[in-house]
């Protein structure tokens, strides 16, 4: 029979140890993953545990450990627990107790709803993940591609999270990882199922957005639509993080050839997500040659260690050192 252990870890998060485990949760630090020799990585582990390949984002980012992954490495899943509420108990406290800081006190209570908490009331523990805003980037841009929601809710939670007072960002942002898929029972549901390893084509649960049925033809003297081209740069995303790198490199040079003379800070991040797309499809010069432009637009550009794959950072600095 399996043992259930519950222990306290850092940030206030309840850290859960099975034992004796399988590929999964057998630390005391937390809900882990061991990997295995099937071949995973962060996409099929995140699609495993959460329900949602993309959040293969925010796995990598809590781990920070680069792919490929070593067999027998352990992958920590981040979870929210539940605190109850006392009587007498404010979001303040309760927010400097769980949260680190008794500023996000307003974001529990934009997300739970009411002026106070109830005594009885569950309240989550979210963990976190640390973003580094990249050029072009707006808040939300960000949201949705951590959340799949720019709405004014989530963009409203986003801001009172990092204490901000309007929709402009900082260098980095502190990511709650708050959605319904990071529950300890949701996550632990779905450590009873046997991991396979192999991609789940079938069982995909957030398609990418829709293109819009017709695109108006752009003309030379047409001024670039800025809000237009942030968007295909969240659209691009969603299909290379959905693993549609053939429709990720078509949309890409649909976007770059229908805005030539658009902004650079989105004609970059379209480059570097159709050169990634080829690097995933083997089609390695076409690759280098986009990374070439990139670095035509922004010399000093950089790839992000912890959110880019192995295979795709040596490209990129093969073409970069040239």
């Amino acid at each position: 029979m399996r043992r259930t252990e519950l222990r306290w870890g850092a940030a206030g998060l309840l850290l859960l140890t099975l034992v004796p485990g399988s590929a999964w949760a057998e630390e005391s630090r937390g809900i882990t993953h061991k990997v295995t020799d099937k071949g995973e990585g962060y996409a099929e582990i995140a699609e495993h545990y959460y329900g949602k390949r993309y959040l293969e984002r925010h796995l990598r980012l809590f781990n920070r450990r680069p792919e490929p992954l070593e067999r027998g490495t352990l992958i920590y899943l981040p979870t929210a627990r539940t605190v109850v509420a006392k009587r007498g108990d404010t979001w303040e406290g309760l927010a400097k107790e769980h949260l680190l800081d008794a500023k996000r006190g307003d974001y529990l209570a934009e997300l739970l709803g009411g002026n106070k908490p109830k005594a009885g009331q569950g309240v989550p523990v979210v963990a976190s993940v640390n973003h580094a805003v990249r050029p072009g980037e707006s808040l939300r841009s960000i949201a949705r591609l951590y959340y799949r929601d720019a709405g004014p809710r989530r963009l409203k939670l986003l801001m009172l999270y990092n204490k901000l007072s309007s929709e402009r960002v900082k260098k980095t942002l502190r990511i709650p990882l708050d959605g319904a898929e990071f529950a300890k029972d949701a996550v632990l549901g779905r450590a009873k199922v046997p991991f396979s390893g192999k991609r789940q084509l079938a069982e995909k649960t957030d398609p990418p957005p829709k293109r819009r049925a017709e695109k108006p033809e752009v003309k030379a003297a047409k001024k670039v639509d800025l809000r237009r081209l942030e968007e295909s740069v969240d659209e691009a995303e969603a299909l290379y993080d959905e693993g549609e790198y053939e429709r990720c490199v078509t949309f890409t040079r649909a976007e770059l050839a229908g805005a030539p003379d658009g902004p650079s800070d989105p004609k970059i991040e379209l480059l570097r997500l159709e050169a990634q797309a080829l690097v995933a499809l083997g089609r390695f010069p076409e690759s280098r040659i986009r990374f070439k432009e990139l670095l035509l637009l922004d010399p000093k550009y950089e790839l992000d260690l912890y959110r880019t794959s192995p295979k795709i950072l040596d490209v990129f600095e093969a073409v970069a050192e040239r």
